[in-house]
Protein backbone atom coordinates (compact mmCIF):
# COMPACT_ATOMS: atom_id res chain seq x y z
CA UNK A 1 0.00 0.00 0.00
CA UNK A 2 3.00 2.26 0.55
CA UNK A 3 4.65 1.44 -2.57
CA UNK A 4 1.00 2.24 -4.23
CA UNK A 5 1.35 5.92 -2.76
CA UNK A 6 4.68 6.92 -3.53
CA UNK A 7 3.91 5.68 -6.98
CA UNK A 8 1.21 7.88 -6.72
CA UNK A 9 2.89 11.06 -5.52
CA UNK A 10 5.38 10.88 -8.28
CA UNK A 11 3.38 9.92 -11.18
CA UNK A 12 1.65 13.96 -10.09
CA UNK A 13 4.53 15.11 -11.28
CA UNK A 14 3.60 14.97 -15.07
CA UNK A 15 -0.13 17.61 -14.86
CA UNK A 16 1.23 18.90 -11.33
CA UNK A 17 -1.03 21.77 -9.60
CA UNK A 18 -0.06 22.23 -5.89
CA UNK A 19 -2.55 24.36 -4.30
CA UNK A 20 0.07 25.73 -1.74
CA UNK A 21 0.37 29.52 -2.05
CA UNK A 22 2.32 32.21 -0.41
CA UNK A 23 1.46 32.50 3.33
CA UNK A 24 -1.06 29.25 3.20
CA UNK A 25 -0.92 25.53 2.54
CA UNK A 26 -3.41 23.10 1.53
CA UNK A 27 -2.33 18.97 1.18
CA UNK A 28 -4.56 18.39 -1.57
CA UNK A 29 -2.45 17.80 -4.87
CA UNK A 30 -4.70 16.72 -8.08
CA UNK A 31 -3.52 15.57 -11.27
CA UNK A 32 -5.41 14.76 -14.49
CA UNK A 33 -8.25 15.52 -12.51
CA UNK A 34 -6.97 13.17 -9.72
CA UNK A 35 -6.58 13.82 -6.47
CA UNK A 36 -3.66 12.76 -3.86
CA UNK A 37 -3.71 14.06 -0.05
CA UNK A 38 -0.85 14.26 1.85
CA UNK A 39 -1.95 14.26 5.72
CA UNK A 40 -0.26 17.49 6.95
CA UNK A 41 1.07 20.61 5.76
CA UNK A 42 2.77 23.72 6.39
CA UNK A 43 3.28 27.47 5.14
CA UNK A 44 7.22 27.78 5.51
CA UNK A 45 7.82 31.31 7.47
CA UNK A 46 10.37 33.02 4.40
CA UNK A 47 10.19 33.09 0.80
CA UNK A 48 6.62 32.26 0.41
CA UNK A 49 7.73 28.31 0.23
CA UNK A 50 5.16 25.44 1.61
CA UNK A 51 5.24 22.23 2.78
CA UNK A 52 3.24 19.14 2.88
CA UNK A 53 4.16 15.32 4.08
CA UNK A 54 2.81 12.19 4.67
CA UNK A 55 4.82 10.38 7.58
CA UNK A 56 4.38 6.41 7.71
CA UNK A 57 5.95 5.69 11.57
CA UNK A 58 5.56 1.81 10.93
CA UNK A 59 8.44 2.16 8.20
CA UNK A 60 10.04 5.70 8.62
CA UNK A 61 9.07 6.43 5.05
CA UNK A 62 8.68 10.37 4.64
CA UNK A 63 6.27 11.50 0.76
CA UNK A 64 6.75 14.99 0.79
CA UNK A 65 5.82 17.70 -1.92
CA UNK A 66 8.02 21.07 -1.24
CA UNK A 67 6.89 23.72 -3.75
CA UNK A 68 9.21 27.25 -3.88
CA UNK A 69 9.99 30.63 -6.10
CA UNK A 70 13.09 30.85 -7.51
CA UNK A 71 14.15 34.42 -8.40
CA UNK A 72 14.39 33.46 -11.90
CA UNK A 73 13.31 30.76 -14.37
CA UNK A 74 17.03 30.19 -14.42
CA UNK A 75 17.34 29.97 -10.79
CA UNK A 76 16.95 26.99 -8.30
CA UNK A 77 14.89 25.84 -5.09
CA UNK A 78 16.07 23.72 -2.90
CA UNK A 79 15.04 22.03 0.57
CA UNK A 80 16.77 19.31 2.67
CA UNK A 81 16.57 17.25 6.05
CA UNK A 82 19.78 18.22 8.39
CA UNK A 83 19.67 15.44 11.01
CA UNK A 84 21.42 16.44 14.08
CA UNK A 85 21.13 20.57 13.79
CA UNK A 86 18.58 22.31 13.37
CA UNK A 87 20.03 25.68 12.50
CA UNK A 88 23.21 25.18 10.35
CA UNK A 89 23.16 24.49 6.67
CA UNK A 90 26.51 22.24 7.04
CA UNK A 91 25.92 18.51 7.49
CA UNK A 92 22.09 18.85 5.26
CA UNK A 93 21.14 16.11 2.91
CA UNK A 94 19.20 18.36 0.36
CA UNK A 95 17.30 18.26 -3.13
CA UNK A 96 18.10 21.16 -5.51
CA UNK A 97 15.40 21.47 -8.47
CA UNK A 98 16.06 23.76 -11.51
CA UNK A 99 16.18 23.67 -15.87
CA UNK A 100 19.08 22.81 -17.71
CA UNK A 101 19.38 21.70 -21.06
CA UNK A 102 18.59 18.48 -20.70
CA UNK A 103 15.00 19.54 -18.94
CA UNK A 104 14.08 19.79 -15.41
CA UNK A 105 15.92 18.40 -12.82
CA UNK A 106 15.94 17.20 -8.98
CA UNK A 107 19.60 16.34 -7.80
CA UNK A 108 20.69 15.43 -4.17
CA UNK A 109 23.65 17.48 -2.93
CA UNK A 110 25.34 17.08 0.32
CA UNK A 111 25.83 20.88 1.94
CA UNK A 112 29.53 20.68 3.62
CA UNK A 113 31.88 22.64 5.75
CA UNK A 114 34.13 23.49 2.86
CA UNK A 115 31.13 24.33 0.65
CA UNK A 116 30.30 27.33 3.35
CA UNK A 117 34.13 28.34 4.09
CA UNK A 118 36.09 27.11 0.95
CA UNK A 119 33.19 28.30 -1.48
CA UNK A 120 34.04 25.11 -3.37
CA UNK A 121 31.26 24.56 -6.08
CA UNK A 122 28.12 22.59 -5.02
CA UNK A 123 28.62 19.55 -6.95
CA UNK A 124 26.22 16.56 -7.02
CA UNK A 125 26.92 14.27 -4.86
CA UNK A 126 25.53 11.21 -2.56
CA UNK A 127 23.56 12.29 0.50
CA UNK A 128 22.93 10.91 3.85
CA UNK A 129 19.00 10.18 2.84
CA UNK A 130 17.66 7.00 1.54
CA UNK A 131 15.89 8.31 -1.37
CA UNK A 132 13.12 5.77 -2.46
CA UNK A 133 12.12 8.09 -5.22
CA UNK A 134 11.78 11.38 -6.51
CA UNK A 135 10.31 13.96 -9.22
CA UNK A 136 10.03 17.57 -9.85
CA UNK A 137 7.87 20.20 -11.45
CA UNK A 138 8.75 23.45 -12.88
CA UNK A 139 6.97 26.23 -14.52
CA UNK A 140 8.25 29.38 -15.06
CA UNK A 141 9.85 30.57 -11.53
CA UNK A 142 7.61 27.71 -9.76
CA UNK A 143 9.54 24.71 -8.69
CA UNK A 144 8.06 21.84 -6.92
CA UNK A 145 9.99 18.59 -5.54
CA UNK A 146 8.39 15.16 -4.60
CA UNK A 147 10.28 12.66 -2.67
CA UNK A 148 9.91 9.70 -0.88
CA UNK A 149 12.24 9.24 2.25
CA UNK A 150 13.16 6.99 4.44
CA UNK A 151 14.78 8.33 7.98
CA UNK A 152 16.12 7.38 10.68
CA UNK A 153 13.72 5.42 13.13
CA UNK A 154 11.85 6.74 16.00
CA UNK A 155 12.04 10.57 14.41
CA UNK A 156 9.17 12.52 15.03
CA UNK A 157 10.50 15.76 14.30
CA UNK A 158 12.12 17.11 11.47
CA UNK A 159 15.14 19.77 11.27
CA UNK A 160 14.67 20.88 7.66
CA UNK A 161 15.93 23.73 5.57
CA UNK A 162 15.21 25.37 2.44
CA UNK A 163 16.29 28.15 -0.13
CA UNK A 164 16.81 29.58 -3.42
CA UNK A 165 19.34 31.02 -5.82
CA UNK A 166 19.05 32.75 -9.11
CA UNK A 167 21.43 30.90 -11.29
CA UNK A 168 22.79 27.49 -11.99
CA UNK A 169 25.99 26.73 -13.91
CA UNK A 170 26.70 23.00 -15.11
CA UNK A 171 24.38 21.46 -12.78
CA UNK A 172 26.21 23.38 -9.68
CA UNK A 173 23.45 25.91 -7.80
CA UNK A 174 25.19 29.11 -7.45
CA UNK A 175 25.18 30.98 -4.30
CA UNK A 176 21.92 32.10 -2.70
CA UNK A 177 21.30 35.82 -1.05
CA UNK A 178 22.87 36.59 1.59
CA UNK A 179 19.50 38.88 2.99
CA UNK A 180 17.86 38.18 6.33
CA UNK A 181 15.17 36.29 4.56
CA UNK A 182 17.79 34.12 1.99
CA UNK A 183 19.69 32.95 5.67
CA UNK A 184 16.53 32.00 7.66
CA UNK A 185 14.81 29.00 5.49
CA UNK A 186 15.30 26.92 8.38
CA UNK A 187 12.72 24.94 11.14
CA UNK A 188 12.28 22.28 13.14
CA UNK A 189 8.79 20.55 12.80
CA UNK A 190 6.75 18.23 14.25
CA UNK A 191 6.00 15.60 11.82
CA UNK A 192 2.34 14.73 13.80
CA UNK A 193 1.01 18.49 14.67
CA UNK A 194 2.75 20.15 12.01
CA UNK A 195 3.74 22.69 14.76
CA UNK A 196 7.03 24.87 14.25
CA UNK A 197 9.31 24.28 17.11
CA UNK A 198 11.63 26.63 16.65
CA UNK A 199 13.42 28.03 13.71
CA UNK A 200 12.92 31.41 11.66
CA UNK A 201 16.10 33.33 12.77
CA UNK A 202 19.38 33.13 10.87
CA UNK A 203 22.50 32.34 12.59
CA UNK A 204 23.98 34.83 15.45
CA UNK A 205 20.78 37.08 14.62
CA UNK A 206 21.15 38.57 18.28
CA UNK A 207 24.48 39.60 17.40
CA UNK A 208 23.68 41.40 13.88
CA UNK A 209 20.34 43.27 15.18
CA UNK A 210 22.88 44.42 18.19
CA UNK A 211 25.44 45.52 15.55
CA UNK A 212 22.97 47.78 13.60
CA UNK A 213 20.97 49.11 16.37
CA UNK A 214 24.21 50.53 17.95
CA UNK A 215 25.60 51.78 14.36
CA UNK A 216 22.05 53.40 13.97
CA UNK A 217 21.46 55.05 16.90
CA UNK A 218 25.72 56.22 16.93
CA UNK A 219 26.36 57.13 13.35
CA UNK A 220 22.96 58.19 12.35
CA UNK A 221 21.47 59.83 15.19
CA UNK A 222 23.89 61.01 17.70
CA UNK A 223 26.70 62.25 15.36
CA UNK A 224 24.00 63.98 13.21
CA UNK A 225 22.83 65.70 16.25
CA UNK A 226 26.11 66.92 17.28
CA UNK A 227 26.68 68.47 13.94
CA UNK A 228 23.30 70.61 14.20
CA UNK A 229 23.47 71.63 17.30
CA UNK A 230 27.22 73.25 16.62
CA UNK A 231 26.07 74.44 13.45
CA UNK A 232 22.97 76.18 14.57
CA UNK A 233 23.70 77.40 18.24
CA UNK A 234 26.83 77.90 17.60
CA UNK A 235 25.81 81.98 16.44
CA UNK A 236 23.86 82.63 19.58
CA UNK A 237 25.45 81.00 22.54
CA UNK A 238 28.86 81.87 23.95
CA UNK A 239 29.84 77.99 25.06
CA UNK A 240 26.43 76.40 25.62
CA UNK A 241 26.75 74.91 21.80
CA UNK A 242 30.37 73.41 22.57
CA UNK A 243 29.26 71.74 25.54
CA UNK A 244 25.98 70.22 24.30
CA UNK A 245 28.37 69.06 21.38
CA UNK A 246 31.27 67.63 22.81
CA UNK A 247 29.14 64.99 25.01
CA UNK A 248 27.13 63.69 21.72
CA UNK A 249 30.03 63.31 19.71
CA UNK A 250 31.82 61.70 22.29
CA UNK A 251 29.18 59.17 23.09
CA UNK A 252 28.46 59.07 19.13
CA UNK A 253 32.07 57.84 18.17
CA UNK A 254 32.57 55.29 21.08
CA UNK A 255 29.41 53.81 20.32
CA UNK A 256 30.14 53.92 16.41
CA UNK A 257 33.38 52.24 18.19
CA UNK A 258 31.34 49.86 19.62
CA UNK A 259 29.13 48.68 16.90
CA UNK A 260 32.41 48.31 14.53
CA UNK A 261 33.91 46.07 16.86
CA UNK A 262 30.55 44.07 16.67
CA UNK A 263 30.74 43.91 13.18
CA UNK A 264 34.56 43.31 12.71
CA UNK A 265 33.14 39.75 15.17
CA UNK A 266 30.50 39.06 13.15
CA UNK A 267 32.93 38.76 9.76
CA UNK A 268 34.58 36.53 12.18
CA UNK A 269 31.95 34.41 12.81
CA UNK A 270 29.91 34.08 9.45
CA UNK A 271 30.82 33.50 6.17
CA UNK A 272 28.72 36.32 4.77
CA UNK A 273 31.26 39.10 2.85
CA UNK A 274 29.54 42.23 2.24
CA UNK A 275 32.28 44.10 0.75
CA UNK A 276 30.70 47.65 0.60
CA UNK A 277 29.35 47.67 4.24
CA UNK A 278 32.56 46.55 5.43
CA UNK A 279 35.17 49.20 3.49
CA UNK A 280 32.40 51.99 3.93
CA UNK A 281 32.32 50.98 8.21
CA UNK A 282 36.40 50.54 8.26
CA UNK A 283 36.24 54.20 6.52
CA UNK A 284 33.99 55.50 9.33
CA UNK A 285 35.84 53.99 11.92
CA UNK A 286 39.32 55.98 10.63
CA UNK A 287 37.73 58.99 10.14
CA UNK A 288 36.01 59.27 13.42
CA UNK A 289 39.19 58.43 15.35
CA UNK A 290 41.21 61.10 13.07
CA UNK A 291 38.59 63.56 14.30
CA UNK A 292 39.14 62.80 18.13
CA UNK A 293 42.72 63.11 17.31
CA UNK A 294 42.25 66.37 15.71
CA UNK A 295 41.10 68.32 18.89
CA UNK A 296 44.12 67.86 20.46
CA UNK A 297 45.86 69.38 17.78
CA UNK A 298 43.54 72.37 17.57
CA UNK A 299 45.13 75.82 17.41
CA UNK A 300 43.95 78.49 19.45
CA UNK A 301 40.78 80.59 18.04
CA UNK A 302 43.25 83.56 17.09
CA UNK A 303 46.24 81.41 15.19
CA UNK A 304 46.96 81.57 11.79
CA UNK A 305 46.32 77.87 11.46
CA UNK A 306 43.03 77.79 13.31
CA UNK A 307 40.74 78.62 9.48
CA UNK A 308 42.26 75.49 8.01
CA UNK A 309 42.21 73.49 11.04
CA UNK A 310 38.28 74.64 10.73
CA UNK A 311 37.96 73.69 7.30
CA UNK A 312 39.62 70.17 7.89
CA UNK A 313 37.27 69.50 10.82
CA UNK A 314 33.93 70.62 8.83
CA UNK A 315 34.52 68.90 6.17
CA UNK A 316 35.94 65.77 7.57
CA UNK A 317 32.59 65.71 9.90
CA UNK A 318 30.25 66.52 7.01
CA UNK A 319 32.04 63.05 5.10
CA UNK A 320 31.36 61.29 8.14
CA UNK A 321 27.28 62.16 8.45
CA UNK A 322 27.09 60.95 4.94
CA UNK A 323 29.25 57.81 5.04
CA UNK A 324 27.16 56.72 7.96
CA UNK A 325 23.65 57.61 6.48
CA UNK A 326 24.61 55.71 3.60
CA UNK A 327 26.32 52.42 5.65
CA UNK A 328 23.02 52.54 7.87
CA UNK A 329 20.72 51.75 4.52
CA UNK A 330 23.51 49.27 3.16
CA UNK A 331 22.94 47.23 6.64
CA UNK A 332 19.45 47.69 7.13
CA UNK A 333 19.02 46.17 3.39
CA UNK A 334 21.41 43.24 4.82
CA UNK A 335 19.77 42.44 7.59
CA UNK A 336 15.63 43.22 6.44
CA UNK A 337 14.13 43.49 9.60
CA UNK A 338 11.10 43.97 8.09
CA UNK A 339 8.18 45.81 9.93
CA UNK A 340 9.09 49.78 10.12
CA UNK A 341 12.84 49.98 10.89
CA UNK A 342 13.57 51.43 7.35
CA UNK A 343 10.46 53.81 7.38
CA UNK A 344 11.51 54.82 11.30
CA UNK A 345 14.95 55.22 10.44
CA UNK A 346 13.68 57.60 7.62
CA UNK A 347 11.21 59.35 9.62
CA UNK A 348 14.06 60.47 12.47
CA UNK A 349 16.08 61.74 8.91
CA UNK A 350 13.63 63.96 7.83
CA UNK A 351 12.85 65.49 11.40
CA UNK A 352 16.48 65.89 11.36
CA UNK A 353 16.47 67.73 8.26
CA UNK A 354 13.22 69.49 8.54
CA UNK A 355 14.76 71.14 12.15
CA UNK A 356 18.05 71.60 10.19
CA UNK A 357 15.91 73.45 7.25
CA UNK A 358 14.20 76.04 9.56
CA UNK A 359 17.34 76.75 11.75
CA UNK A 360 19.30 77.05 8.88
CA UNK A 361 17.15 79.80 7.46
CA UNK A 362 16.31 81.12 10.35
CA UNK A 363 20.43 82.07 11.05
CA UNK A 364 20.55 83.67 7.05
CA UNK A 365 17.78 85.50 7.76
CA UNK A 366 19.32 87.02 11.12
CA UNK A 367 22.74 87.18 9.62
CA UNK A 368 21.53 89.55 6.66
CA UNK A 369 18.93 91.47 9.13
CA UNK A 370 22.52 92.05 11.33
CA UNK A 371 23.92 93.64 8.05
CA UNK A 372 21.31 96.00 6.97
CA UNK A 373 20.69 97.06 10.40
CA UNK A 374 24.90 97.96 10.90
CA UNK A 375 24.25 99.25 7.34
CA UNK A 376 26.45 96.48 5.33
CA UNK A 377 25.36 95.79 1.46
Amino acid sequence: MASFRILAVVLAVATFSYACRAQECNTLFTFNGSAVNFTKCSALPQQSASLAWTFYENNSTLLVGFAGTAPSSSGWVGWGINPTAQASMVGSSTLIAFSATNGSNVLPYKLTQDVKDVNVGLACSPIDLIIESSAVEIQGTSMSIFAALRLPSNQTTLNHIWNRGSSVRSFQPLEHGLSREDLSGYQTIDMYTAQSLGGGKPPHHNLKRTHGIINTIAWGILLPLGVIVARYLHPFTESLWFYIHVPLQTLGYLLGVLGWALGMRLRAVTSAAHKSHENIGIALFVLATLQVFALFLRPNKDHKLRIYWNYYHHSIGYIIILLGIINIFKGLDILSPGGNWKSGYVGSLIVMAVVALVLEVVIWFLYFKKRRDEGLP
